[in-house]
């Protein structure tokens, strides 16, 4: 990983707004701080893109039931994965039509506690990138801190705001108008490793459309949450 400080820069005061609907540069979330074009520190660090499918919209709480995660270097290539079903511990999936997770698929499947120490160790040293990737990141640190671990501060880019500096033309910037605008296909659309993978594929486009992407905090080791994370570690799955 390589990090350069932008000598000299004014960047400005960070937003920490709970309530905020879509993320902002400069956006400081629980488990996010969202980059821009303004900010101290170019770093040369994988893009870890995260994709959640959750029991509702209320991260405080609902529940993820699936989690997926592709590492990138922003070439539209993926370097590993992680993905899982995960075990809300109750029978409720929330809005089977949209994402196809009965009750019954996730009778076996691990809880968030049991993959926690993989998905940080999965994480560490990336970049969080998701498509309304308040939403994800809002899943991701809620149910960290209902299993006792309060993550560290990641920096992080929201595709949703990077497709708007990139395609102003396009009237929507959800992740099909993104796709349409393209040409990519997704062929398992509302599946958590479907969706990271088009927003994977999609990077090098944004990308090569805006200034480079500048944060305000550094990429972390997950060896400093060892002391918190008191789990049995699930070795992560590559392909």
């Amino acid at each position: 990983m390589g990090t350069r400080l932008v000598a000299g820069i004014g960047y400005g005061s960070r937003v920490i707004n709970p309530s905020a609907r879509f993320a902002i540069p400069n956006l400081e979330t629980g488990l996010v701080h969202f980059g821009g074009f303004d900010a101290p520190y170019e770093l040369a660090a994988d893009f870890v893109v995260v994709d959640v499918e959750t029991t509702s919209f209320n991260a405080q709480t609902g529940r993820i039931i699936e989690f997926a995660a592709h590492r990138t270097s922003g070439d539209g290539a993926i370097i590993a994965s992680y993905s899982t079903l995960v075990n809300p511990g109750s029978i409720d999936t929330g809005a089977v039509h949209v994402h196809g997770i009965t009750a019954e698929m996730l009778t076996d499947a691990p809880t968030w506690s049991q993959i926690l120490p993989s998905v940080m160790e999965f994480m560490s040293g990336g970049i969080f990138v998701a498509h309304h990737a308040l939403f994800d990141a809002a899943f991701v640190y809620h149910e960290s801190v209902r299993s006792g671990v309060n993550p560290q501060l990641m920096p992080g880019v929201c595709t949703v705001w990077l497709a708007k500096q990139a395609f102003p033309e396009l009237d929507r910037h959800n992740l099909d108008a993104v796709s349409a605008r393209l040409g990519l296909a997704n062929a398992h659309a509302h599946a958590a490793t479907s969706d990271a993978q088009v927003v994977v594929e999609a990077l090098p486009a944004m990308l090569a459309a805006v200034n480079e992407i500048k944060h305000y905090v550094l990429p972390h080791d997950v060896a400093t949450h060892n002391e918190q994370l008191a789990f049995d570690v699930i070795p992560v799955k590559n392909r």
